[in-house]
């Protein structure tokens, strides 16, 4: 019984493959996802190495790899590879016996040791274990692109980045273990902060960088939708001087109608909402769709406007929750 409960177990990340790419991938291969004008990037972290590992529809590329191809690797097992949460999926074990199923190569680094001479297998978790803000592709392609052998075009990096975080904080949490069963519960809680302490350190810095209309290491500039922040609070902090004198401006002309939708306190709320909604393989409630896309929607909108002077002058009517909430019900009607 503890043998079949656990070949059952084990089999959970197979079975999330599977309804992906029965509802919503219909048998798609990664290769032939492609688009003109799209490149789809999927990040994992690679267990073997400890670096990023990227499938895209154009290839598969990790550092101490090389570069491969995709081949027939299905859509589906991309997607749930790039979200294979640890503790929730088991590593993905993926064969490349004899470098049949990448057929990776390396034209670089020839002589440095802690490169394999051959990848029998790839074994891989969720991409942000390495990369929790899914920055990494951008922030180093042009160092990636012009590795000798690399098939990437050196000019194909993106010029502006939008960054999604639902990351929060991880705030007050009692410890209930007793003396004797400590040792797991505190090695869980010790992996987390170590976790929530960098990827707020990479935040900061992104943020800094892009605030102050720079670039942060060799990446594009951009703006950071991160769950936990109030729109009003980025408004207030440029009307307040914590700009140039255009970013002052949109901030001034951004404040009133950001108000409007709600007020400081009004906010914060929204915020820790969002923030606390349980991430789950389950169906969310209509109301918290809503309040996400809003959320994330204003914040994005108000970002790139006041931080950037980019879009047009804030429009109230596209800002209303009203319109999210129309759309979420259409949405959960058609289904």
């Amino acid at each position: 019984m503890v043998w079949w409960f656990l070949r059952v177990f084990g089999g959970r990340a197979l079975a999330v493959e599977a309804a992906l790419d029965r509802v919503v991938f219909g048998g798609a291969t990664l290769a032939g996802s492609d688009h003109v004008g799209v490149h789809h990037v999927f990040c994992t972290t690679d267990l073997q190495s400890g670096d990023a590992l990227y499938f895209t529809p154009r290839l598969v590329s990790g550092y101490r790899p090389g570069f491969g191809t995709p081949g027939t690797f299905p859509l589906a097992r991309a997607v749930q590879c790039s979200a294979d949460l640890p503790g929730a999926f088991p590593p993905r074990v993926l064969p490349n016996r004899d470098n049949a199923t990448f057929h990776f190569s390396r034209e670089y680094d020839l002589h440095r040791p802690g490169f394999p001479a051959s990848i029998d297998k790839l074994v891989v978790n969720d991409g942000g274990v390495y990369d929790n803000m899914a920055d990494q592709w951008e922030q180093g392609y042009q160092a990636r692109a012009e590795r000798t052998g690399s098939p990437l075009p050196k000019d194909g990096g993106a010029d502006f980045l939008v960054v999604v975080n639902a990351g929060k904080a991880l705030g007050w949490q009692p410890w209930k273990a007793g003396r004797l069963l400590g040792d797991i519960p505190g090695l869980s809680r010790t992996i987390n902060v170590l976790y929530d302490v960098s990827t707020s350190f990479r935040r900061q810095r992104l943020v800094s960088s892009w605030d102050n209309q720079g670039q942060s290491g060799s990446g594009p500039a951009g703006v950071l939708t991160h769950v936990a922040t109030s729109p009003l609070s980025l408004v207030w902090r440029f009307h307040k001087g914590g700009g140039d004198a255009k970013q002052q401006a949109a901030a001034d002309e951004a404040l009133p109608i950001v108000e409007a939708l709600a007020d400081f306190d009004g906010w914060q709320r929204i915020a820790d909402a969002n923030a606390g909604v349980k991430t789950t393989l389950g169906r969310l409630e209509v109301d918290d769709v809503a309040n996400l896309l809003w959320h994330a929607y204003v914040l994005t909108t108000v970002s790139l406007r006041v931080v950037h002077d980019l879009g047009p002058p804030l429009d109230p009517a596209r800002l209303q929750r009203d319109r999210f909430v129309r759309l979420c019900q259409e949405a959960a009607g058609s289904r």
